[in-house]
């Protein structure tokens, strides 16, 4: 009889190994405005980033997936230099606040491009609806806070969801059990504008190395997956500039 029972409680403990974790339940739902305060601080530390990233864009059904060196700098400067697989440099791209320079080594003589750093000029380049310090926000996992007028949170499971209404604007955020905001969703009339997933958050720090923005209405998607972020480094304001190479063609913007 006693080996029976050491037997079972063998069986049982090799079951339990295979059983997945309980998810967490949500004894205490923090107010709103702690979590909009704790959403706020998310990125407060970090003015600059310099990293490493495999980048796939995804639009209209095509994928292109290409190796970039990525500097990112509050409020709004930003550079990419852009390689294909094999390490060759196919474009270059750099904004210092309102002023946009270009190279796309594309075509035999390459083709240089100055302007202001537009949405619409930049969206030519990075393929996507942001303006710059939008862009260098999300980089940063700082992402905007829009105008609000009311805020409520959820709770399912192991995450908890604030959202925020400000007149046609909403914004959504889903927080984890360690209340870092994983995913961040606008929207404008009731339809989804923009969608930012975070992910891979590095050992011992509040950072996560992968994003993904989502732009439904473009059909546009794109994934970063960085390697070694340098959070606050150095950077010279020259490297938010990019010359024009010699022989290359010039375009304005």
């Amino acid at each position: 009889m006693k080996i029976q029972v050491i037997g079972l409680a063998l069986v049982l403990l090799l079951l339990g190994g295979c059983v997945p974790p309980v998810p967490r339940t949500w004894t205490a739902i923090p107010q709103p405005e702690s979590l909009v305060t704790q959403l706020r601080l998310t990125g407060a530390g970090r003015q600059r980033i310099d990293t490493e990233a495999h980048v796939s864009v995804t639009m209209g059904g095509r994928y292109l997936a290409t190796q970039q060196f990525l500097l990112a700098e509050k409020n709004s400067r930003l550079r990419a230099d852009v390689l294909t697989g094999f390490g060759q440099l196919i474009m270059q791209v750099a904004v210092d606040d309102n002023w946009l320079s270009a190279f796309v080594n594309t075509t035999v003589p390459g083709k240089y491009y100055q302007g202001y750093a537009t949405e619409e000029n930049l969206s030519r380049f990075v393929r996507i609806p942001l303006q710059v310090s939008d862009l260098v926000s999300f980089l940063l996992y700082a992402p905007p806070v829009i105008s609000y007028n009311s805020a409520t949170v959820s709770a399912r499971q192991d995450e908890l969801t604030l959202r925020l209404d400000g007149g046609e604007q909403r914004q959504e955020v889903v927080f984890d059990p360690a209340l870092r905001a994983t995913t961040v969703r606008y929207y404008r009339a009731g339809t989804l504008q923009l969608e930012v997933t975070y992910g891979n958050f590095m050992a011992g720090a509040n950072f996560p190395k992968s994003l993904k923005i989502d732009v439904p209405e473009r059909d546009v998607r794109i994934k970063v997956a960085m390697e070694q972020p340098l959070i606050n480094p150095d950077i010279s304001v020259e490297k938010f500039r990019i010359s024009a190479p010699v022989g290359a063609q010039l375009e304005i913007l």
